[in-house]
């Protein structure tokens, strides 16, 4: 178990320092910036939000395996689905201004003048290059209801003896 809480906590100190720094730069550049570049950082920030709440969501989900308290292990783990779910929305969000921006070169351009690319962009970072992710967070979904179930019919046989 240390060694968990050694990789744990290296973990934790990368994602943070790393956070604040993109914090540090994302804030100047939202002040700095309008249009859709503005927009592409406000998204990044809230996708950097999204894994410090995934961090901690872990966190929440060790401490209530070590007091082995089963029901709060699959609330959290839903809570851990919701957050991921919200942190790739935000992040396919961030890759399509990216390419978006990129499209029109160097020239920084109004939310009017990109706003029909944007969103076919959106929808093929969606449904085609980011698929897998979300299939993935569905299926933590999927493995949390049958938790509950397990924890369930654990609970009624544990009656029954």
């Amino acid at each position: 178990m240390k060694i968990l809480d050694i990789i744990l906590w290296t973990i934790v100190l990368i994602v943070g320092a790393n956070s604040l720094l993109f914090f540090w730069r994302g804030g100047s550049a939202v002040v700095e910036h309008d249009g859709l570049l503005q927009l592409l950082w406000i998204f990044k920030m809230a996708t950097y939000t999204g894994i410090i709440f995934l961090v901690y969501q872990v966190f929440r989900i060790r401490q209530a395996l070590l007091t082995q308290d089963g029901p709060a292990v699959i609330r959290h783990i839903r809570v851990l689905c919701i957050i991921a779910f919200s942190a790739a929305l935000f992040n396919s969000l961030a890759n399509a201004g990216l390419v978006t921006q990129m499209q029109f070169g160097k020239n920084l351009v109004s939310w009017q003048e990109a706003k029909g690319r944007f969103w076919s962009y959106a929808l093929q970072q969606v449904f085609d290059e980011q698929l897998l992710i979300y299939i993935l967070i569905v299926s933590l979904f999927l493995l949390s209801g049958f938790a509950r179930i397990a924890t369930q019919l654990k609970s009624e046989n544990e009656s029954f003896i």
